[in-house]
């Protein structure tokens, strides 16, 4: 017996169930909960990241009129949109660029909340540089 006659084209699915049963899975393998001490840990973290998106939507109607109904989808943009991070041990800087959002509007955002963020001369933890916030967009 050959081993392409067990293959099955891609288009045949074979039923699998979704869901596996702990009592299924053997000792090894099984997922284990996070322990208190990490799942506290990974709270606080969380708190931390909502409590500086909170700051940072805060500022925004200084600049921008639509914060109320806009700013955490710009936001969420600036988040998960791709930036460089360039350090620049002489000047004792470290540059971030971030790259263009989807639309004119949420670049201007971008533009002056860059403005805003280097006016606080933030230096980057454990380290001498001070934060600077560029944007690629025009």
């Amino acid at each position: 017996m050959n081993i392409t006659s067990k293959l099955r084209p891609f288009w045949q699915k074979e039923k699998i169930n979704p869901r596996i049963s702990i009592a299924v899975i053997h000792g090894e393998q099984r997922y284990n909960k996070l322990l208190k001490e990490s799942k506290k840990l990974m709270n606080v973290i969380i708190m931390l990241v909502y409590r500086a998106e909170s700051a940072l939507y805060n500022t925004m109607p200084g600049f921008y009129k639509n914060a109320q109904k806009e700013g955490w989808v710009i936001l969420k943009e600036i988040f998960t949109s791709d930036a460089d991070m360039i350090p620049d041990y002489k000047n004792r800087t470290l540059t971030i660029k971030l790259h263009s959002l989807s639309t004119p509007r949420a670049n201007q955002v971008v533009k002056k909340l860059c403005v805003f963020l280097n006016q606080t001369e933030t230096c980057f933890p454990l380290t001498n540089l001070m934060l600077v916030y560029k944007t690629v967009a025009l």
